[in-house]
């Protein structure tokens, strides 16, 4: 139940939002509070976003790639949205590969909610001391996962998850924050009564978003 109501409360204040004549005004705040809300909330649609990047295969084409990540931070003044992986993942490998865009994609949509977000920015990736408050915060069940001796995507001889050969003198190595300073939000919102769409653009000015209106 707990799940239906957080849904149901994003789904109505996303109408109320989008259906409000001040809608341009309001949406730039309105979707930051959200983002801040899902960082916190494991019950907030946008606590789990779809992120895509660019990677090279074993050709040297580019292709892209997805996974699910968890939103881990959302900073309404940088205007920045965190999440955590290990530093040995093979999504690592695409974010950190020379010559590709630097650029990645944020997804957040949940059955229910009627409403779907795309954020595309550039990225950093922190390690050392600037993630020492988010290594901290980190429970010590969830810090375990990059205590693995082998890599994440590393072949297994069973189905232990490679926890059995943990190291944990290792996991803070393992462990950093990847950065996303966000060029453009886009906000659908659908509707048997009609679809309607906005984009928070930084492009011009990281400070002040220009909103407009799109065909949806």
């Amino acid at each position: 139940m707990e799940e239906r109501t957080e849904d149901e409360r994003f789904r109505l204040g996303l109408q109320s939002l989008l259906l409000r004549p001040d809608a341009l005004e309001a949406a730039e705040p309105w979707l930051w509070q959200e983002l801040e809300s899902g960082a916190r909330d494991r019950s907030h649609p946008w606590f789990l976003a779809s992120l895509s990047t660019v990677a090279k295969d074993e050709c040297g084409d580019l292709v892209p790639s997805s996974r699910t990540v968890v939103l881990r931070g959302a900073d309404t003044v940088t205007r920045t949205l965190d999440f955590y992986t290990d530093y040995r993942s093979s999504k690592m490998c695409s974010l950190l590969s020379e010559g590709l865009s630097g650029s990645v994609c944020w997804l957040f949509y949940r059955h229910g909610t009627q409403g779907q977000l795309r954020v595309d920015g550039r990225y950093e990736v922190l390690r050392g001391e600037a993630i020492d408050s988010h290594w901290c915060d980190t429970p010590d069940a969830s810090k375990g996962l990059y205590a693995t001796i082998d890599p994440p995507g590393a072949t297994l001889q069973d189905v232990s998850g490679g926890q059995a050969d943990a190291d944990l003198a290792n996991a803070r190595e393992n462990f950093c924050v990847v950065r996303t300073f966000v060029k453009r939000m886009d906000l659908v919102w659908l509707d048997s009564s009609g679809n309607r769409r906005l984009q928070v653009d930084y492009t011009a000015d990281a400070s002040h978003g220009s909103v407009g209106w799109l065909v949806p």
